[in-house]
């Protein structure tokens, strides 16, 4: 049985450290978890010198025990994405056909061309449609990824979820897969949203004592103490049963504004509210974080990390492209379903493959340590074959999916043209 404290108890080789922290108004209005990951796999060199490290996870929540299982949820995850020495089969495409995706085609666009021409390192992986065997790069997969895993590809902790099963691991895989192409493919096309009235949504749910409502009563309650005037959006996902909202706080730090943006999809309108603003609340901590410690006189509009793409989002001009979106907001539409319906892998994938999609898991479980695995917990990564990914690094042309996005606007009826738009960075970190 999971032991969500005991996960993360140094002796059983997952966390180095952690640490709980109460709300410290008016800096963080929410409980603050961090993990310190097990320097035997991260490597004590990634530890140092860095605002926004790998090697530290961070989850916010509404109390301590909230707190704590999100922190050991995401700790898991992250510790399995970090590669095993020895792991792998070193071959080029050709040599492995039919059996190898290939990351570079057109209908993949998770790589550049030339990766398909060089030797690369696979891991063993699954058609989920299909339950098909298939390689994969481990630049597809690792998180970081080695240098030389990682040429050619934008390696990224998207898609990565742990669970008590595996197929509660896949499922939150696949539901973060879902609302990173959603979000993604709406930031590209700027799309007008529809706000969400929160107010409304916990005063009228059918059940206002559900986790959900409670947990976005009691943020809402946290951010507005502090003055914030969060925003909430629906971002369409065309999977039905999946909600997806955006949550987007402006604020300053000293006389200097920040955007911070979350996002969470999910089967359970409350719960997909509350996870967004939760996000936009914590990511609201790191900005204010790089702005004390990477402060950027010039930001880049070409982020190539989070570090990057944070110090963008504290700048004058990455504030006016959230703030610019957020003004295109229609006020809030028809009401919320009364009876949220739970959304199962089998439904999912149904979903999915009816708009061309194919996603390939990995299962990860193997990496975490023995006591880990004994307490029942498993790790997936599920990579969006035909969807738009969580991009990293903004200088990659690769990385936007222009036939996803063109579908995507012709299901709007509005939108930019993937061949000639120049989009903003986008604010998810």
């Amino acid at each position: 049985m999971i032991d969500f404290s005991a996960t993360l108890v140094p002796e059983n080789g997952l966390a180095a450290a952690r640490a709980i922290r109460p709300p410290r108004l008016p800096d963080e209005p929410l409980w603050q978890g961090l993990v310190e990951l097990h320097r035997g796999r991260t490597g004590a060199g990634e530890q140092q010198d860095a605002a926004l490290s790998p090697a530290v996870v961070g989850a916010y929540g509404i109390s301590p025990s909230d707190t704590l299982t999100r922190a050991a949820g995401e700790a898991v995850e992250r510790f399995a994405l970090y590669p095993v020495p020895g792991e792998g089969e070193v071959a080029r495409l050709h040599d492995l056909g039919a059996r190898a995706l290939d990351p570079a085609a057109p209908g993949t666009r998770l790589a550049a061309a030339e990766t398909s021409r060089r030797p690369l390192r696979w891991y063993p992986a699954r058609w989920l449609g299909s339950g098909a065997h298939v390689q994969v790069p481990a630049g597809l997969v690792d998180y970081p990824a080695r240098a030389e895993d990682a040429d050619g590809f934008d390696p990224s902790p998207s898609g990565a979820a742990s669970g008590g099963t595996r197929e509660q691991a896949l499922r939150s895989a696949l539901l973060e897969v879902i609302e990173r192409d959603a979000f993604l493919t709406a930031w590209f096309h700027e799309l007008p949203l529809v706000r969400l009235d929160a107010d409304h949504l916990v005063s009228r749910s059918p059940d206002p004592h559900s986790p959900g409502v409670r947990r976005l009563r009691q943020a809402l309650g946290a951010a507005r103490a502090l003055g914030l005037l969060p925003v909430l959006a629906r971002v369409p996902t065309h999977v039905p049963g999946v909600v997806c909202t955006v949550g987007i706080i402006v604020d300053a730090v000293d006389g200097r504004p920040l955007a911070s943006v979350g996002a969470s999809a999910s089967d359970d309108p409350a719960t997909s509210a509350v996870k967004a603003l939760q996000e936009a609340l914590q990511i609201r901590s790191a900005l204010r974080l790089v702005h004390r410690t990477h402060p950027a006189r010039h930001p880049s509009r070409r982020p190539r990390g989070d570090l990057e793409r944070a110090q963008y989002f504290t700048s004058p001009d990455g504030v006016r492209a959230v703030e610019h979106w957020v003004a295109t907001f229609t006020a809030a539409g028809a009401a919320e379903p009364d009876t949220p319906a739970a959304v199962t892998v089998a439904g999912l994938l149904d979903a999915l493959d009816r708009q061309g999609v194919r996603p390939v898991a990995v299962d990860l479980t193997h990496r975490l340590p023995d006591p880990i695995r004994a307490m029942g917990w498993h790790a997936v990564k599920v990579i969006p074959v035909g969807m738009q990914p969580l991009r990293m690094d903004d200088g990659l042309e690769f990385t936007w999916h222009p036939q996803r996005l063109e579908a995507a606007r012709a299901r709007f009826g509005v939108g930019q043209d993937p061949a000639l738009a120049d989009p903003e960075p986008h604010p998810l970190i």
